[in-house]
């Protein structure tokens, strides 16, 4: 009886040990999404406001070497 509540409390130790790792791994992958989201956001806008500049027909055409 005490060799099996040792072995549960060893399972019960283990599982909160890789319950902490798994919490860690998300934590680290919400903050990755939250970059992620923001850079997409950030190109998005940079996106548009290049395509704006091109309608509004202001683009320099000379070539860099002149």
């Amino acid at each position: 009886m005490k060799q099996r509540l040792i072995e549960l409390e060893t399972k019960v130790a283990f599982q909160d040990e890789a319950i902490e790792q798994l919490s860690n791994c998300i934590n680290a992958q919400q903050q990755q999404l939250v970059q992620l989201q923001q850079t997409i956001r950030d190109l998005k806008l940079l996106l548009e406001q290049q395509h704006t500049a091109a309608q509004g027909g202001e683009i320099d055409e000379t070539p860099p070497h002149y």
